[in-house]
C-alpha cells in the first residue's frame, strides 16, 4: 500500500468501513410488511391485480412502482476513477457511492449495474434490455472510445433519460464554474481558451464551452493541438473535437499559453509546465482537474492566478460532479425527458452559477449547499418543457414545482 502513514492509515480506514457496513447502500420496503393482510396486498395475490393493469398499461407502472424515481448506475470497470480498468466487480464500490450520492442529494434510488460487458454492442443490449425498469441511465466508468459512441446510440432511442456523468457532468460544473470565474476577473466569452486532455472530461468541457458561446478555443491532447489537419484525430473517437478545434496549422501549447485567459485541464499530473503560466493573460483563470494529482501543484498555479479550481475536495473551488448530476437527473426525471441536448445541460450550469455570490474564494458552491440540486432541478426541468424534450409535456410548471418541493427543494 503506497503513500505516506496517513495516507496508508485513511485507505485502511476506507476498507474497514466498508466491511463494517457490507457497501454503502440496502433496499428498504416503504410500507410495514407485519400482517398477513400486508403481505398478501404487497405480494400475492393483491400485487397480481397491479401487475395485470401494468400488461395493459404500461405507463402505470411509473405511478405504481419506483421505475419513475430510479436509475440505472451503468459501469463495466473500464474506466474507474484514475484506476483503470478493474473490472466490473472492483467497480462496484465506486457505483454504490454513486448510488448513495444519488438518494442523498437527489432522492432518486439508484442500482449500481456492473457488468462484463464490454463493446459498444454488449452495452447497448445490456442498457436496452434493461431499460423498461428505470426512470434513468446513468453511464459510468466506460472507457471513452466505447461511451461515446453508447451515448450516442441511447440518447433519444429509448424512452427515458441518458446521461454519461464523466462528460455531461464535468462539463456542466466546469461551466458553472468558469461563468462566475468571468464575471469575477471582469471577462467575457471573447477570451482565449486552452483545453489540456481529450478524454470524457475535456470533451464534456469544450462542447458546452462552445454552445456557450465561447469559440476561441484550442484543445491539446498528448501529439499536440486538435485541428482540422490532424488525420489520427479524424479516425478514432477524439474525431468529435474536430468541430471545435481550429481550422488553421496548429501552435505549440507553450505558443497558445502566450495571452490565454483560460486554461482547463482534465488530464494528468505534470501536464501543466510553470514556465507556461506566467505567459497567460492578467487576471488569468486556471483549472486543474486531475485527481488525486492536479497536472500542476495548487500552490504554483495561486501564484500565477487568483481564480483557480482543482478536482481536490482539500483545496478551494472543487469542480465535483457530485454538484451536478442529482439535480440533473432530478429534473429529468421528474418532467420525463426524453433527450439530452447541451440546451439544458447548459441551463444547469447557469443554475449552478446563479447559486451563489461569487468570491475569488469561492466561486464554485459547496456540494453541502442544498439549494444546488434544488436550482438545477428546476432549471432543467423548465427548459427540457419549454424546449419540448418531455414526455409529459401537460406538466405545468406549478407541477413541476409541487415535484420539487416534495424530493430536492424542501423548506
Amino acid at each position: 500500500m503506497e503513500g505516506t502513514s496517513e495516507e496508508r492509515q485513511e485507505k485502511l480506514n476506507a476498507i474497514e468501513l466498508h466491511k463494517k457496513y457490507e457497501g454503502k447502500i440496502e433496499v428498504k420496503p416503504k410500507i410495514k410488511l407485519d400482517t398477513k393482510e400486508a403481505l398478501s396486498w404487497a405480494y400475492t395475490p393483491g400485487v397480481a391485480e397491479v401487475s395485470l393493469a401494468i400488461a395493459k398499461d404500461k405507463e402505470l407502472a411509473y405511478k405504481t412502482t419506483w421505475k419513475g424515481n430510479s436509475v440505472a448506475v451503468l459501469s463495466d470497470g473500464s474506466r474507474v476513477l484514475g484506476l483503470g480498468n478493474i473490472g466490473a466487480e472492483a467497480g462496484m464500490p465506486v457505483m454504490e457511492g454513486k448510488a448513495a450520492l444519488f438518494k442523498e442529494f437527489g432522492d432518486i434510488n439508484a442500482i449500481p449495474l456492473c457488468v462484463d460487458a464490454h463493446t459498444v454492442e454488449e452495452l447497448e443490449a445490456v442498457a436496452r434490455a434493461v431499460a423498461s425498469n428505470f426512470g434513468g441511465i446513468n453511464l459510468e466508468d466506460i472507457q471513452t472510445r466505447v461511451v461515446l459512441e453508447l451515448f450516442d446510440r441511447l440518447n433519444g432511442t429509448l424512452d427515458i433519460p441518458v446521461l454519461h456523468d464523466d462528460r455531461h457532468g464535468t462539463g456542466v460544473v466546469a461551466l458553472g464554474a468558469l461563468i462566475n470565474a468571468l464575471k469575477l476577473a471582469g471577462k467575457d466569452k471573447s477570451i482565449k481558451t486552452v483545453i489540456i486532455g481529450a478524454g470524457s472530461a475535456s470533451i464534456g468541457i469544450t462542447e458546452l464551452l462552445y454552445d456557450y458561446g465561447i469559440r476561441n478555443l484550442h484543445i491539446y491532447d498528448s501529439k499536440g493541438e486538435i485541428t482540422q489537419e490532424r488525420v489520427d484525430v479524424k479516425n478514432n473517437y477524439k474525431k468529435v473535437l474536430l468541430k471545435y478545434a481550429s481550422k488553421e496549422e496548429g501552435v505549440a501549447i507553450e505558443k497558445a499559453m502566450e495571452g490565454a485567459d483560460v486554461v482547463i485541464s482534465a488530464s494528468r499530473p505534470g501536464a501543466i509546465k510553470e514556465e507556461w503560466l506566467k505567459k497567460m493573460a492578467d487576471n488569468a483563470i486556471i483549472f486543474t482537474l486531475a485527481n488525486p494529482q492536479p497536472e500542476i501543484p495548487y500552490d504554483i498555479s495561486r501564484k500565477y492566478a487568483e481564480l483557480v479550481a482543482t478536482g481536490r475536495s482539500d483545496k478551494p473551488n472543487q469542480v465535483n460532479n457530485v454538484l451536478v448530476f442529482p439535480g440533473i437527473f432530478r429534473g429529468m426525471l421528474d418532467v420525463r425527458l426524453t433527450k439530452v441536448e447541451n440546451s439544458i445541460l447548459i441551463a444547469a450550469a447557469e443554475a449552478l452559477a446563479n447559486t451563489i455570490e461569487p468570491t475569488k474564494e469561492q466561486f464554485i458552491a459547496s456540494p453541502f449547499n442544498r439549494a444546488v440540486p434544488c436550482n438545477i432541478a428546476r432549471a432543467v426541468a423548465m427548459k427540457a418543457v419549454d424546449e419540448g424534450l418531455v414526455k409529459n409535456s401537460a406538466i405545468s410548471k406549478e407541477e413541476i414545482e409541487e415535484l420539487l418541493q416534495k424530493r430536492v427543494c424542501k423548506i
